[in-house]
């Protein structure tokens, strides 16, 4: 990103375009960690740039404005692209172009300070006036074409980070701190316990999150990191029916202590195998194959075979290996 923002820099001062210094302040804005979130966040900010800035923007300085002989036009313009842009910005999947449009439109039509409309000559209309110029809104869009081409440059042919390489260590990360609750849970650490299980949901819907920006890498591996996603999104489902069983069936207070035994060994199993699972996303050598963990769950299965959950426990923990086996290899 700082490479992006200097590349920026350095061409619109070379080209002596200060109009185009949005290209930086994109670079800052946009740039995320992903090649596929950039691009889903460039497009959108392009979006919004054109429908605020060239549509809405220019469409008023060249029909509206000029026909205006009051404030009510220009406050109308305000008022209707404002409503548009914050009705889009609701939106859970392209919440950021309302954004976008908006600001654009405003960076076109408040450009003019202390310049009245029509009636109100010779007289302040609370510092703005209707816009005079259109190259506000032309730069402010080449400015982001820059920054698209620069980035496009940087983040796929020099430094590119696939959207899924991201999912992947975060669905390792997630493993791991599930691991951690199965410790914790057991020393009744119920402070501790809250806290992590907070941060297990924040990651977790940030992976899910991530899913989105996937269609946007556009390249050749497209359809490869979609199938690869589709993978994490059932291994997340997996990985949370797994902790579920297991709480269930953590032991109850009247049970013996022969089903204590094997309860606990099965927990200290599953969190192992699941660190195990961690490591195998990391590309890190396992500690212990993934049969020997399935095979002695199924021993402490058998050993409290009247345990329905001890068996759903073995059912989650063998699915989601498989399928961090197959992600692993797919990636």
């Amino acid at each position: 990103m700082s490479l992006c923002a200097t590349l920026c820099y350095v061409i619109y001062n070379s080209l002596a375009w200060p109009g185009a210094s949005t290209a930086t302040l994109t670079v800052l804005v946009a740039g995320v960690t992903s090649s596929g979130a950039t691009n889903q966040k460039m497009l959108f900010r392009i979006l919004g740039a054109t429908i605020g800035g060239l549509i809405f923007g220019i469409g008023c300085i060249v029909f509206v404005y000029p026909f205006a002989d009051s404030a009510l036009p220009f406050l109308i313009s305000i008022a209707l692209v404002s409503f548009i842009g914050a009705w889009i910005a609701r939106s859970a999947h392209l919440g950021y172009v309302g954004l976008q449009i908006v600001f654009s439109f405003y960076l076109v039509a408040f450009q003019e300070y202390s310049i009245p409309i029509g009636a109100f000559a010779g007289s302040k209309l609370h510092g703005f006036g209707a816009p005079l110029q259109m190259s506000p809104a032309r730069d402010r869009l080449m400015g982001i074409l820059i920054a698209l081409f620069v980035m496009w440059a940087v983040f796929h042919q020099l430094h590119p980070r696939r959207v899924v390489d991201r999912m992947r260590l975060g669905l390792a990360r997630l493993l791991r701190m599930e691991a951690d609750l199965f410790s914790l849970i057991r020393g009744r650490e119920t402070g501790r316990v809250t806290a992590l299980r907070e941060d297990v949901h924040a990651l977790l819907l940030e992976i899910r999150g991530l899913a989105e920006a996937v269609p946007f890498e556009l390249d050749e591996h497209v359809k490869r990191d979609t199938e690869i996603s589709d993978e994490i999104q059932h291994a997340l489902t997996s990985s949370e029916e797994l902790f579920l069983h297991a709480r269930a069936a953590w032991p109850r207070a009247d049970e013996t202590s022969a089903e204590l035994t094997v309860v606990k060994t099965i927990n200290d199993s599953v969190a192992q195998g699941i660190r195990d699972m961690a490591d195998t996303l990391d590309g890190v050598q396992k500690k212990q194959e993934p049969d020997e963990i399935a095979s002695a769950l199924l021993a402490s299965r058998t050993a409290a075979a009247s345990s329905e959950s001890l068996t759903s426990v073995l059912s989650s923990y063998t699915r989601l290996q498989r399928q961090i086996l197959k992600i692993r290899a797919d990636a």
